[in-house]
């Protein structure tokens, strides 16, 4: 890994959850590796609470956003006023738009003139779809009188023809998350999307180039993320995750939610043919009122039936755009056997349990699939520093820095492939 200069600034990476916000702050060391300084959670309501029965066992998310920084503060004994801070938007109605813009002028292009063409074609987007706001914009492709130029700057010609894709997201999701902010009175220096964030922890060079899927498997929503050429190009949603699996659970052995879910996270396996030993455990079931007996076997083959179900659509798009490696993360990872199923359906690929772990120089944060995304924003807020040192000074503006965020996105939001919380 390249060296950078050391950066003496306390990054803080800052994920808001539905059921809880968590903040970590760190340092970035010469060798572009973070010292870890502190992890900090607070449970809260991610949807506004105004019931006020429900305020007293819920905080609000400016209030728990407050929270966690003041705890995160009185760790590392530092005020967080003036560090960076920067977080994730969800991708929830996130869309993709390919445009092109035409130029029929007989001139010398200058980066002047395309970053002109660029900048009018992100503001005619936004007034043709005012409920959408522009997070990315990347160039595909300019083509001179025809011909398509990997280097087209200094060049002269008589029609430039630019091809452009756009990251769409929609303004209600940025003015939540600004209002969550300007209500706490925290700025944020910027915000990157899920995907970025997994990507920069998870994925080396080569995956990046060749091609890796990313499967985030949250509690109530799937998303698969498959970057090739260094790019993001695809990123779909399931609105389907390890909830389906409790709530299996919980239906046929007539047991209580939260029973169901120790048994998934405690002995439960994605098949039954990877259970080695029987195992009969006695759980109280409310409706029967006694006590039942459930074997492990057919625990997993309930795991397996809506694992099946769950994964057949996201495996089939992997299979269609030919690749072969596969990263899980999020806590629906830790599920037990689940690599090999997906060997066993597909077994060409290669896959495995993500890992944040080679970024860490010191510091206490778990190698587990929950802190991934911590991470991520972590280095990702590090990069965006490093380029701030390396061209102009940092702005504070979150509205200014979302505009320069991200990687381009070629593939599309569907309600048929997240929102982000750490159970399983």
């Amino acid at each position: 890994m390249a060296k950078q200069e050391k950066n003496s600034d306390v990054i803080v990476g800052l994920i808001i959850g539905q059921q809880k916000v968590r903040a970590i702050a760190a340092v970035q060391n010469a060798a572009a590796l973070y010292d870890i300084l502190a992890l900090e959670e607070v449970e809260c309501n991610a949807s506004k609470v105004t019931n006020a029965e429900s305020v007293k066992s819920n905080f609000t998310v400016d209030y728990a956003i407050r929270k966690v920084l003041h705890l995160l503060g009185n760790r590392i004994q530092k005020s967080l006023g003036e560090s960076p801070i920067f977080t994730c938007v969800e991708n929830d109605g996130l869309v993709i738009r390919k445009k092109e813009v035409k130029l029929d002028k007989q001139t010398f292009v200058s980066e002047k003139l395309l970053g002109q063409m660029e900048a009018e074609l992100k503001e005619s987007m936004e007034h043709d779809n005012p409920p959408m706001t522009v997070y990315a914009c990347r160039n595909e492709g300019i083509y001179l009188d025809g011909r398509l130029e990997s280097e087209p700057v200094n060049k002269k010609a008589k029609t430039i023809l630019g091809h452009y894709s756009l990251v769409m997201l929609p303004k209600e999701s940025e003015q939540n998350l600004l209002a969550d902010f300007e209500s706490s009175k925290v700025v944020v220096n910027a915000y990157f999307i899920r995907p970025d964030a997994y990507a920069s922890v998870l994925l080396d060079d080569e995956e990046m180039e060749e091609g890796c899927a990313i499967i985030d498997m949250g509690t109530y929503n799937t998303c698969l993320s498959i970057y090739k050429d260094h790019q993001l190009c695809f990123l779909g949603n399931l609105e389907h995750g390890g909830n389906d699996i409790t709530q299996d659970i919980e239906n046929a052995f007539e047991i209580s939610y939260s029973n169901a879910e120790k048994l998934k996270r405690k002995i439960g396996k994605a098949m039954p043919k990877l259970v080695t030993k029987k195992l009969l455990v006695k759980v109280e079931s409310p409706s029967k009122g006694e006590t039942v007996g459930i074997l492990n076997t057919d625990l997993a083959k309930i795991i397996e039936k809506r694992l099946r179900q769950l994964l057949r659509p996201i495996l089939a798009k992997i299979q269609q755009e030919g690749i072969t490696k596969v990263v899980l993360t999020n806590s629906g990872a830790n599920l037990l056997g689940l690599p090999e199923m997906i060997k066993e359906l597909m077994p060409t690929i290669e896959v495995r349990k993500g890992s944040h772990s080679r970024w860490i120089a010191s510091g206490e944060l778990s190698d587990t699939p929950s802190n991934n995304l911590l991470m991520g924003v972590v280095v990702l807020g590090g990069q965006r520093l490093q380029d701030a040192v390396h061209s102009k000074p940092k702005t504070s503006s979150i509205k200014t820095m979302v505009k320069k965020s991200g990687t381009f996105v070629e593939g599309f939001l569907s309600n048929l492939f997240g929102n982000e919380n750490e159970d399983y």
